[in-house]
């Protein structure tokens, strides 16, 4: 859950796709995303690779880290959303510092050595921990495709990497566990129950209680009085 002057940074592979808002908020908002391709990124710095890249030992994997705006960072939002309402004044070069920009503000938040860690990832080829892949993106809402995607396989060879890890279908698994993650969440939160559905990976409200109902034998809000 993301709110007001929070953002996030994301590997590839995942998104955000629902928008939610109250009786506080506007009936519209805007978010702005950059992507880091790293054919981009290689691009853009060519020879003048960053030295906070150069100085990083081991790269591990990596999924989301989510922050709030520092002062900093709202100032370069500010000044992005100059150059939208001035498109004219855009130049390629222009472009190119300010990704420059953007990377090394990220690297003066709180969890620098977490941001790091991800952008160097888009410059390091490393073998991906079948695993850590599971279970970094088991509540993001993926299908088994983008999952075997994300894990450099094929959706055959991904299949019989799961079988062989988890002794289960990758549905049935992913399935289980999102359901005890929103059991857990009933009984131990407030959280409403659609924010419960959407935290634990689905995308449907009506398709969450019908699932947790064969599961448990109670809907969603009978389950949590019990």
């Amino acid at each position: 859950m993301i709110s007001t002057n929070e953002g996030v940074v994301l590997q590839c592979g995942n998104y955000l796709s629902e928008m939610f808002t109250t009786d506080k908020q506007s009936e519209y908002c805007s978010v702005i995303a950059i992507h880091l391709y790293p054919e981009t990124l290689k691009m853009i710095y060519d020879k003048e690779f960053p030295d906070f890249l150069m100085r990083m030992e081991k790269v591990k994997p990596l999924v989301m880290e989510k922050h709030k705006a520092s002062e900093l960072l709202k100032n370069y939002i500010d000044s992005l959303e100059f150059y939208f309402a001035n498109p004219v004044l855009v130049s390629e070069e222009l472009l190119k510092l300010k990704i420059k920009e953007l990377l090394l503000l990220l690297v003066k938040t709180d969890n620098e050595a977490v941001v790091k860690t991800l952008i160097t990832r888009l410059f390091t080829p490393m073998e991906i921990d079948f695993k850590e892949v599971i279970e970094a993106n088991i509540f993001n809402n993926l299908s088994t495709e983008e999952l075997a995607t994300l894990a450099n396989l094929s959706l055959s060879s991904f299949k019989r990497a799961f079988t062989k890890h988890y002794v289960t279908s990758p549905a049935k698994y992913i399935r289980s566990r999102k359901l005890e993650k929103a059991a857990k969440l009933l009984k131990n939160t407030t959280l409403r129950v659609s924010q419960i559905c959407y935290d634990c990976g689905f995308v449907d409200l009506a398709h969450f209680s019908k699932t947790f109902q064969r599961e448990y034998g109670v809907s969603p809000s009978d389950f949590r009085v019990e």
